[in-house]
């Protein structure tokens, strides 16, 4: 099996400007998977992702990208010294370590631009002289394309969005190069809130959707995408509700109050469209029933040429949300369970939500060495001691309030807090019986 990832110190930097992932998840995550020397095992890794307006015009209105992607949104409108805290991270280690670098971290946003532009080609605005009558024209069409509130016009808006879609974009042009099986990696993509004209939920840019109309239309008829994120897939399934070939299955909280507020088990359109509508609390026993009875069966009866798989890790233990309390064991069993029943097949694989950064950087690291146990052979070197320290990287220093420990958030009588399970089994019965 052909294994391919888009990850690199640049991408992770510019995926960082989004604002919940708290200036540091995706550059914890990339520096997690050097640490444990992840990457090597991979037969292609991709550094500078870029997507055209021409392509991401395949699903979003060309009215949304030209206002989201206008280039002068390519500009620093607040201090960026949060964001620019990794990259003094990795730079106090070097010095104490006398390291060369890596890889090199930008000192600001402005300077990750320049690059951005050098490896692109990107054309950079003149900023004109009527920003009065711009701004006013901005402010009316914020509301408009959902550019407020949890989306708001973020520093360097165009260059995330170009990058973050070409990431996910470039894996398609990997898979369909390979006439075998092969498996693809994105992990700062999975944003599955984003519509056609409009941005919503943290989500710019819907980069599944680009990725699935971008798969048919080489040639691949069959598509099953399957959502483990806390959050209901919505604007997936709003693009595709109406596709016999693509089917889209999500296991979200559904609870009153909680976004999107979609996703009832009614909206399920026989095979096609598949909704797992879960309770506050659930664990791995709970993900291991509705995987096994629920998605692998629906999955297999559709049987896709290409599987996508959203591994939003917000319903982990120790995120911040709080509602869910599965372990990266269990979330990362149930992911392989899938990955292993489809492996002669095209596979892609997403991030998604997750909003305590350390956390997730320590299971994508732990997701991305099982997949490599499991398609390559490659033995894990994360062990499953609750002691177990996270291997000495550039880093480091930011896991120093969590005494270093890979499993932090995993075991009992750690920092592992046990929820009341809303997800009885009386309502399981019930759910279970809904897919009969």
């Amino acid at each position: 099996m052909k294994l391919i990832i888009s990850s690199s110190c640049y991408q992770a930097q510019i995926c960082d400007l989004l604002p919940c992932n708290d200036n540091c998840k995706s550059q914890l995550i990339h520096g997690m998977l050097g640490a444990y020397g992840l990457l090597q095992h991979f037969d292609k890794v991709i550094t500078a992702p870029y997507a055209t307006k021409h392509t991401l015009n395949k699903f979003h209105s060309m009215q949304y990208l030209s206002f989201a992607l206008d280039p002068r949104f390519n500009r620093s409108t607040e201090d960026c010294e949060d964001w620019a805290q990794v990259g003094q991270v990795a730079r106090r280690y070097r010095e104490a370590h006398g390291s060369s670098p890596r890889e090199l971290w930008h000192n600001t946003k402005a300077e990750l631009y320049s690059k951005f532009v050098s490896r692109t080609g990107y054309q950079i605005a003149d900023e004109g002289s009527d920003n009065d009558e711009r701004a006013a024209m901005a402010s009316a069409a914020l509301a408009k394309y959902g550019l407020h509130d949890d989306c708001p016009v973020m520093d360097y808006l165009p260059m995330y969005i170009h990058t973050v879609a070409g990431a996910t974009l470039a894996l398609a042009k990997e898979l369909s190069r390979h006439r075998g099986s092969a498996l693809a990696v994105n992990w700062d993509g999975g944003r599955h809130h984003a519509l056609k004209a409009r941005a919503s939920g943290f989500c710019y840019v819907n980069d599944i959707a680009l990725l699935i109309q971008t798969l048919r239309r080489q040639g691949f008829l069959r598509v099953s995408y399957v959502d483990f994120d806390l959050h209901h897939g919505d604007g997936v399934e709003n693009a595709f509700r109406y596709s016999k070939n693509v089917q889209t299955c999500s296991l979200h909280l559904f609870e009153p109050g909680f976004f999107p507020g979609t996703g009832a088990c009614k909206n399920c359109t026989d095979n096609s469209v598949l909704n797992v509508p879960l309770l506050h609390g659930v664990d791995d026993s709970t993900l291991d029933h509705v995987v096994d009875h629920i998605v692998t069966p629906a999955v297999q009866r559709h049987d896709p040429e290409v599987l996508i798989i959203q591994c939003g890790g917000d319903g982990l233990s120790g995120d911040k949300y709080g509602e869910w309390q599965l372990s990266i064991h269990g979330l990362t069993r149930n992911i392989l369970k899938l990955v292993q029943a489809h492996k002669f097949k095209k596979i892609a694989l997403l991030g998604g939500g997750g909003y305590n950064g350390r956390l997730q950087s320590r299971f994508y690291a732990y997701l991305t060495s099982m997949l490599l146990a499991q398609c390559k052979g490659i033995p894990t070197e994360i062990g499953d001691d609750e002691d177990e320290l996270i291997r000495d990287h550039e880093l480091i220093e930011m896991y120093e309030q969590e005494d270093y420990k890979f499993w932090y958030y995993e075991y009992e009588g750690l920092n592992r807090k046990n929820l009341i399970n809303d997800n009885t089994e009386e309502y399981m019965q019930k759910l279970l019986a809904s897919f009969s």
